[in-house]
């Protein structure tokens, strides 16, 4: 979560999600595929508290007062952003989020391959933390994001340093250690319900003294008082050991990095912070700090106290991003005149409305679970789950649902859906197999096969359904359609299996079969 690739990316969710967010939109604003100046933000906002900011990017009073760099830079992120907020609820939030960041730039604001790894991260957890087209929960989603953990650098190479806790390394020796960050303060116990200690008394009899925290509002419990100090002496003991394991890894070099402050008027060194581990050495570092100081001094003649601030990493004002690869062209392999075409050719899907593949995809992947054939194994709530990932909302979900039911109901009301779906010998479910057809690889998945009866089934859910005209009839076209599909399946199974083949068609919206055998087929 403290990577700037994650927190760029957070500041444009929360910006794309929530329009009227000023905090996301100047984050934005201020990230390297924007880099507005300082100067150029507080242009763009004063005097305007409660506006939205993607207001006064578009208000051209508000743009004559940029810089000419600043009017440049959000020239060129104002047509992403409109374009962008016209597809909100067409697109997952992935995606919509994914698909804004690319063209704004920021792979290209990329130190290395690791922030590629860290973005991809981020985005697979925004995917798993959709329901629908929001978040299902932004503070949870805020905290899960705080807790990834980033992947290790996939350019880092066997000489690479190794980064870990001083926990960790307890044990091991280096031939150099660094430790940084030692001006940093150690981070402090949170307030305890009940603080303890075990004592012996005079007669060497063994007494616990007990404090609960203070009621809020209350006076000081001298009790607790004097149970957290002794707490923190212990933790100050502890952190002094800490600092020994670490020092103690070192076989040839140790670098010990901290820092602390100047008093504003005399410019002297301040001591640092006492529960930092650098106070706990500062009586031997001390000179190192003054001899730095005094350098920096004679080298610059001033010494100043205030930070100088973290330098502004952002893409040229003109930025673009690169040309596509040139276009692939296609060249479509001949065919022997020989070749029966039907034999070849895949059915086409043009009648098949979008809401109804869904529906047939979500239909296939319940019935491949479904290991008892007289009952459903989950409920409607799951299909609804899952057609929403197929990224289904309102009223089509609610018809969606209904069809998903209605198929699987109909095929355990079924005696020819139960048959299907009971376990049988060599039972194989979405059935992966890869074969050499016409001098290439081919991949094919089949739905459900099985052996019974010294028969080899090879059968295909069908979630299509008709309207109007006669059911036989459909079903005879569906036959037609398929039937050389289901023939290139027979075809590789042949090859592993001399058994007689059968080929099935099973329509769970219809309670539907068609059953046939192999052109040529004998036995």
């Amino acid at each position: 979560g403290e990577r700037p690739v994650v927190r760029d990316l957070m500041a444009l969710t929360q910006a794309l999600l929530h329009p009227g967010n000023r905090l996301a939109w100047l984050s934005i604003l201020r990230a390297p595929w924007c880099g507005l100046k300082l100067g150029d933000l507080e242009a763009l906002v004063n005097g305007a508290p409660a506006a939205a900011v993607w207001d006064l990017l578009q208000d051209p009073a508000r743009q004559e007062r940029l810089s000419s760099d600043g009017r440049e830079r959000i020239g060129r992120l104002i047509p992403v952003f409109r374009d962008a907020l016209a597809q909100r609820g067409r697109l997952s939030v992935r995606r919509w989020v994914e698909g804004v960041w690319i063209e704004l730039g920021g792979p290209a604001c990329l130190e290395s391959k690791a922030g590629l790894e860290d973005a991809a991260a981020y985005l697979d957890l925004l995917e798993q933390s959709l329901d629908g087209s929001a978040i299902r929960d932004e503070r949870k989603f805020a905290e899960d994001v705080d807790s990834l953990f980033a992947p290790p650098d996939v350019e880092a190479g066997s000489e690479a340093p190794q980064l870990m806790t001083i926990h960790k390394a307890k044990g091991l020796e280096f031939d150099t250690v660094i430790l940084p960050g030692l001006g940093r303060r150690t981070r402090p116990d949170d307030p305890r319900l009940l603080l303890w200690r075990e004592y012996m008394d005079d007669d060497d009899r063994s007494r616990l003294l007990l404090a609960p925290v203070r009621e809020a509002g209350s006076d000081k419990d001298p009790l607790y008082e004097h149970l957290l100090k002794a707490e923190a002496e212990k933790r100050d003991h502890e952190s002094t050991r800490l600092l020994y394991v670490a020092a103690t890894r070192a076989k040839k070099h140790l670098h010990l990095l901290g820092h602390t402050g100047l008093d504003s008027e005399s410019l002297e060194l301040k001591e640092p912070n006492s529960s930092s581990l650098l106070a706990k050495i500062w009586g031997t570092v001390e000179p190192e700090f003054e001899k730095a100081l005094k350098h920096h001094a004679e080298k610059d003649g001033t010494v100043k106290a205030e930070p100088q601030g973290i330098p502004l990493r952002r893409l040229v004002a003109d930025w673009a991003p690169p040309p596509p690869p040139e276009d692939v062209v296609w060249k479509p392999r001949r065919r022997s005149s020989e070749t029966d075409d039907t034999e070849t050719r895949q059915p086409t899907f043009e009648w098949v409305s979008e809401l109804q593949r869904r529906v047939g995809i979500v239909v296939h992947r319940m019935l491949q679970q479904m290991r008892a054939p007289d009952r459903l194994h989950f409920s409607e709530e799951t299909l609804r789950m899952a057609l929403r990932s197929e990224g289904l909302e309102g009223e089509q979900l609610n018809q969606a649902v209904s069809r998903a039911v209605s198929a699987l109901q109909n095929t355990i009301a079924d005696d020819r859906g139960r048959w299907i779906l009971t376990r049988h010998e060599d039972d194989e479910r979405e059935y992966a197999l890869s074969a050499v057809v016409e001098g290439r690889v081919r991949r094919f998945v089949l739905d459900r096969t099985f052996v019974e009866g010294g028969k080899r089934w090879i059968i295909d859910y069908k979630t299509g359904t008709h309207a109007g005209g006669s059911p036989g009839s459909f079903l005879d076209n569906e036959l037609l359609r398929y039937r050389a599909q289901m023939e290139r399946y027979a075809k590789v199974i042949q090859s592993m299996d001399s058994r007689p083949i059968h080929l099935g068609l099973y329509f769970p919206m219809l309670r539907g079969w068609r059953e046939f055998r192999p052109r040529g087929a004998t036995g």
